[in-house]
């Protein structure tokens, strides 16, 4: 009876355990199954992180959780819910990511803890976060008290997810900058140039536009050969970075013609930057050894009803400027530029 009673005890023991397994189990695989389908429909790096935030508020609550993406080498701390457990700042830095794989942290740890974690009395999991044999990413739960090890699993399910879609983002991102890219200049071509202007379009802020013609460019390419030719046009796009603005869109919508796109600024405030860019180009083109000029017209948002319309008329004010002679720049409405406002 009494040797029954024990084994009856064991099993007894051994099945609320089972139980108990089973639904961890059960829990982690909703939680990976509700995860994936909310990554499914994130679009952006920022949306893959703002699901990860709130799917370790309710997977690991009472655990502070931290995302930090390494891009170059560089770590990025993208998601933080207190202040960062630790203070690596290079993928180098880290041993997770320099192992590839999860690691577990106790305040007894001795040697074997990571001595880049700030608190003492921590507990910390890392699990690095991949896609495609290349690490993205490390997701970490900290915290005080008693051991969690069940965390290891919430976490690993979480960064496994999360290296799959942000994977997929990355790839899209790229693509998508590719397909907006000008090969030769690297500036934006004319599919970026119409999507700003569908934002601007939206919005109803002001802007304004400078369309650019390099002179005589068929002239210079038949005289230097098209290798020079395209020297100068890369010369060109440097000068417009070198000039404009960060949030202004210097972009190659094709050949020889380039447009600038200006948010947040007058006719007249693209007549002062374009100047700009004239003046600049004749000294880059001197150095490069084949002086060239460029005629630029000049429309903004006062002028036209809405994007095309603006371009289309800043257009008319480049074959204006054609006409004049080249290498000028000129206002859609002909207003004259004060000298002063040109040299500031």
């Amino acid at each position: 009876e009494d040797d029954l009673c024990d084994a009856l005890a064991r099993l007894d023991k051994d099945h609320r355990r089972l139980r108990r397994t089973l639904e961890s189990e059960r829990r982690q695989g909703s939680f990976a199954r509700d995860l994936a389908e909310a990554l499914d429909i994130a679009d952006t790096e920022t949306e893959v992180f703002s699901i990860a935030a709130r799917a370790a508020s309710l997977q690991m609550a009472g655990a502070d959780f931290f995302l930090v993406t390494t891009r170059d080498g560089d770590l990025s701390w993208e998601v933080a819910t207190e202040a960062p457990a630790c203070e690596c700042k290079t993928a180098r830095t880290c041993p997770a990511l320099r192992k590839s794989r999860t690691l577990r942290f106790t305040p007894d740890s001795g040697l074997a803890r990571c001595a880049r974690l700030i608190d003492t009395d921590s507990h910390a999991i890392c699990s690095p976060v991949g896609a495609g044999g290349t690490t993205l990413a490390v997701a970490q739960a900290s915290w005080t008290g008693p051991d969690r090890p069940e965390l290891q699993l919430s976490i690993e399910t979480l960064a496994a997810a999360l290296g799959a879609r942000l994977g997929v983002v990355r790839t899209l991102e790229e693509r998508e900058v590719q397909a907006q890219t000008d090969p030769l200049t690297g500036l934006p071509n004319r599919r970026a140039m119409q999507a700003m202007g569908e934002e601007l379009g939206e919005t109803g802020d002001t802007f304004a536009v400078i369309a650019c013609d390099l002179d005589h460019f068929k002239q210079l390419n038949d005289t230097w050969g098209h290798e020079v030719g395209d020297q100068c046009l890369k010369a060109f796009a440097q000068v417009l970075r070198d000039v404009c603005r960060t949030s202004d869109l210097p972009c190659r919508p094709g050949g020889e013609e380039f447009t600038v796109v200006l948010p947040m600024a007058s006719a007249m405030n693209a007549m002062v930057v374009a100047e700009r860019i004239r003046v600049r180009l004749r000294d880059a083109s001197a150095r490069l050894g084949r002086p060239f000029t460029v005629s630029m017209g000049v429309a903004g948002r006062e002028h036209g009803s809405d994007f095309d319309d603006v371009l289309s008329l800043a257009d008319k004010a480049l074959y204006q400027a054609k006409g004049d002679g080249r290498d000028r720049v000129h206002l859609h409405d002909s207003v004259v530029l004060d000298e002063d406002d040109i040299a500031a």
